[in-house]
């Protein structure tokens, strides 16, 4: 297996077998996330890790806010690598949610008690959602800070 030209071409990173096993674990998690959710996903394994290391930012991927995420353009149509672009969790999450509502039943699930909070039926905007940023920020160092 390790010398496949495909497996050589990973190794060039400087990475092991066990190492690309492990990398080809994450891609069967992307691959299997992006099915659940209805989104078509194109990559190859060879592309996707590829488009990783081209990155410069394998070694900060991670569901974490400030960690790094694949994210898609407007967040529509498939994982392709004309789609996609390095993003944060944070800017990702921010971005996909621009202009959306919460729905009754969002609030009653994140225990919103709707307009008591000011908050139903309000739309994020970009300037509401630099501001949670920053604050988390804030927060984030504080809490660093003080340890």
């Amino acid at each position: 297996m390790a010398n496949t030209p495909k497996y050589q071409s990973l190794m060039r990173f400087g990475f092991t077998m066990k190492e690309i096993g492990l990398a080809r674990r994450k891609f069967s998690d992307q691959m299997h996330g992006a099915e659940k959710r209805g989104i078509e996903f194109k990559f190859t394994f060879l592309e996707w890790f590829e488009w990783w290391m081209n990155t410069g930012k394998w070694n900060e991927r991670g569901n974490s806010p400030e960690q790094y995420c694949m994210s898609r353009y407007g967040d529509i149509g498939p994982y392709e690598p004309s789609n996609v672009f390095c993003n944060t969790n944070y800017e990702n999450c921010r971005d996909a949610n621009l202009g959306r509502k919460h729905s009754d039943e969002v609030n009653k699930k994140k225990g919103h008690p709707g307009e008591l909070n000011g908050f139903y039926g309000k739309t994020h905007t970009a300037e509401s959602m630099e501001k949670k940023r920053q604050t988390y920020i804030k927060n984030k160092l504080a809490k660093l800070t003080s340890n």
